[in-house]
């Protein structure tokens, strides 16, 4: 999506989480999920390889990127 789109899907998510509402997303741009998570999951191939808070997973993302891609 062009980064002007990413902003605006950003934004309305905050305003969604603000009003209470739970969110599952499934996203390859991770600097933008990050900036919306409070919980972090790596699912490979159907299988959850690991599960966190998203302080956790910032603290270890050289330690996960075996699963990231990168």
């Amino acid at each position: 999506l062009a980064p002007n789109i990413v902003k605006e899907l950003s934004n309305t998510l905050l305003n969604l989480l603000k009003d209470g509402l739970t969110i599952i997303i499934v996203e390859q741009n991770i600097k933008m999920a990050l900036d919306i998570a409070n919980k972090v999951s790596i699912i490979v191939k159907g299988e959850i390889k690991w599960d966190g808070s998203k302080e956790e997973f910032i603290g270890n993302i050289p330690e996960y990127k075996k699963w990231l891609g990168n």
